[in-house]
């Protein structure tokens, strides 16, 4: 395993995906406002008809603004909530789980640590039959990590 490498894949993963993720926010986050600010003014102008103003030109205003509000709201149901970022100590905490695993997995004073830090890395474990017997596959975030741990010391 070469930390170094794969502390700076999850630095480099976490900022590209921070940035592409900050993006889509910011977009989502501008229609919810537009919205916001629609049925704000939608709210005004009811209020205006309820007092008695009605013209030509406030029933078009209105017409255009209810049809503004509708199309954002399915641009904002059809859009991804914003996304979860990355912590920018991912790589420096995962490495040390995984050197803390990889250093004493059968160590009598550390075996407990150990298997608790297999738990929050893998989340699951497929089995598959093959002829000669079964292979193991873990399941997780962070099995990849634990995969080339395990096949770089080979």
């Amino acid at each position: 395993m070469q930390p170094d490498l794969i502390e700076e894949f999850i630095r480099e993963f976490d900022a590209e995906m921070n940035n592409a993720h900050r993006d889509l926010d910011q977009r989502h986050e501008f229609k919810r406002r537009n919205h916001d600010a629609m049925v704000r003014r939608l709210d005004g102008l009811y209020e205006a008809i309820a007092d008695g103003l009605r013209t030509p030109g406030l029933r078009a205003k209105l017409e255009e603004i209810e049809d503004r509000k509708s199309a954002l709201e399915t641009e904002i149901a059809t859009t991804l909530p914003p996304t979860p970022r990355l912590h920018p100590n991912l790589a420096q905490f995962y490495r040390y789980k995984v050197d803390k695993l990889h250093a004493s997995p059968n160590a009598p004073d550390t075996r407990t640590e150990a298997a608790d830090i297999v738990r929050t890395l893998i989340k699951n474990i497929k089995v598959l039959p093959l002829p000669d017997g079964f292979e193991i596959e873990p399941i997780g975030e962070t099995a990849s990590i634990v995969i080339l741990a395990n096949t770089s010391d080979q």
